[in-house]
């Protein structure tokens, strides 16, 4: 399937008519025209499916942990029911919403500027994220479930020079996003199997996050709890033995060292980080999909297509149930990560 055809698929399964009128005109604006617009290989993770849901409505949550263990130098701060802002530490902020959410698809739009090396002024632009994924029973691994997930992501560059350059650059921006994007979902599968196997030390960690809503805690402490109780039913089963506790060590213990032994490997980067001297550039290796520039990347041009009917939006009432599905306004080489941006600290 050629990058056009792949980009009118994305756009059609787009549930329009399920997302406020001002929300799906702000979304349409951008994907009229893209600057740069990339569809993410699909990852398969060993995960709890709830997990991921609940990551994807609370990404400030996965950045805190990122936080907590010395991952990341990128933060972000909720501001609203359904927003949060976020600076990478590199240059680009951020204000996002998520705009659609229900089990198997997540919608963000964001506005936001970049001001650093890489430009000589300031440029703003707007990003539409569509996030989907399909989970299945599986016999193997922790959670007892395969996921599916792929990204379709979408940038539009307001400043006329900047665009231009964004175009140019259009598969080193390609580069980031799809490592980034699996190094994400690696984190969740990972963090998932840590629930699993350390129930406590997750319980811990979640009792120690920054949030701006208690009952987002709570809803965090609800799942991991679960993953544990599953984890050790399917011990026991295994092993034909009743399991009380999986974890021995003290809640704290396994807090501050299973959690960096299980994810200290995640590396995150930004576009800064391509143009690190080359003697420096190997230590963190693209997924080797992403090392080929797709030639099609430049065809940033999108057809018209067919407006769709806007329609009352879904319940703002559910947020955080997982079930869930949410509509809301718009209004309300290889990388080596740097300390100036997103880098792994010890």
């Amino acid at each position: 399937m050629n990058r056009r055809t792949r980009m009118e698929t994305a756009i059609k399964s787009i549930p329009f008519e399920q997302i406020e009128h001002s929300s799906s005109q702000a979304i349409r604006d951008v994907l009229n025209n893209p600057s740069f617009y990339r569809q993410l290989p699909q990852r398969t993770l060993d995960c709890d499916p709830q997990l991921l849901t609940f990551m994807v409505r609370h990404p400030e949550v996965m950045v805190n942990i990122w936080e907590m263990v010395g991952i990341t130098n990128i933060t972000a701060k909720r501001t609203g029911q359904r927003t949060f802002f976020a600076d990478d530490g590199a240059g680009t902020k951020c204000n996002c919403e998520l705009v659609y959410s229900d089990n198997g698809t997540h919608i963000y739009y964001g506005t936001g500027n970049y001001e650093g090396m890489l430009m000589p002024r300031a440029i703003k632009g707007r990003v539409v994220c569509v996030l989907r994924s399909q989970s299945l029973p599986s016999q193997t691994g922790h959670s007892g479930y395969s996921v599916d997930s792929n990204m379709d992501v979408f940038l539009k560059v307001d400043n006329l020079g900047a665009d231009l350059l964004t175009r140019t650059l259009g598969p080193l921006v390609g580069k980031v996003t799809e490592h980034n994007f699996e190094e994400s979902s690696k984190f969740v599968g990972q963090f998932s199997e840590f629930c699993a196997h350390n129930p406590h030390a997750a319980r811990n960690l979640a009792e120690q996050l920054s949030v701006s809503d208690e009952s987002i805690r709570q809803q965090f402490i609800s799942i991991a709890s679960r993953i544990g109780n599953q984890g050790r039913e399917r011990s026991s089963i295994a092993s034909g033995l009743v399991v009380d506790d999986l974890s021995s060590d003290s809640p704290e213990q396994a807090s501050s060292e299973g959690l960096k032994d299980s994810l200290g490997h995640i590396r995150l980067a930004t576009l800064p980080d391509l143009m690190a001297a080359p003697e420096t550039t190997s230590q963190t290796q693209l997924p080797d999909a992403a090392l080929t520039a797709d030639s099609k990347d430049l065809e940033l041009h999108s057809p018209n297509w067919t407006a769709f009917r806007d329609s009352e939006t879904a319940s703002r009432s559910n947020l955080l149930g997982s079930d869930a599905t949410l509509a809301t306004d718009s209004r309300k080489g290889g990388i080596t990560p740097r300390r100036t941006g997103i880098s792994l600290r010890r």
